[in-house]
């Protein structure tokens, strides 16, 4: 029986520097930042914030970075909560979490990460991949 990761991969707000909200500034007090990684995705503009799909092409990839996740027994309760997987938000869920694998220093490993779970037609695809490219640090 293979385990649950004990990582997740941001590429959005949950970043370094790229979120303002409180709940983003409340996430990265109870996880350790490990550094940057990469997914093979697709990253798009919902809104103010990304999403990222999963992808067939090796060349699409998602900058993003990985956190070592917290130890509090709310952790996951309260992060799905804010990419809105979770009640109070309406099902289908706008994000879904998952287990994929990203690339971290060199290496595959598996890591949970917030895939965008509505359709993405009419969104704008992040081609850089990378989130801090594309909109303001703040929010």
């Amino acid at each position: 029986m293979t385990s649950e990761p004990n990582v997740i991969f941001t590429y959005g707000t949950l970043r370094p520097d790229l979120g303002d909200r409180p709940e983003a500034h409340a996430f990265r007090a109870s996880a350790t930042h490990l550094g940057p990684a990469s997914f093979q995705g697709k990253l798009y503009a919902i809104s103010w914030y990304p999403g990222v799909v999963d992808s067939t092409d090796p060349s699409d990839r998602v900058t993003g970075d990985l956190y070592e996740i917290g130890t509090g027994p709310d952790f996951f309760e309260k992060l799905d909560t804010y990419e809105g997987c979770a009640p109070p938000w309406p099902e289908p869920y706008e994000y879904i979490r998952a287990i994929r694998d990203v690339t971290f220093n060199g290496r595959t490993e598996s890591a949970w990460i917030y895939l965008f779970n509505w359709p993405i037609t009419n969104q704008t695809c992040i081609e850089s991949g990378d989130f801090a490219n594309h909109t303001p640090r703040s929010r």
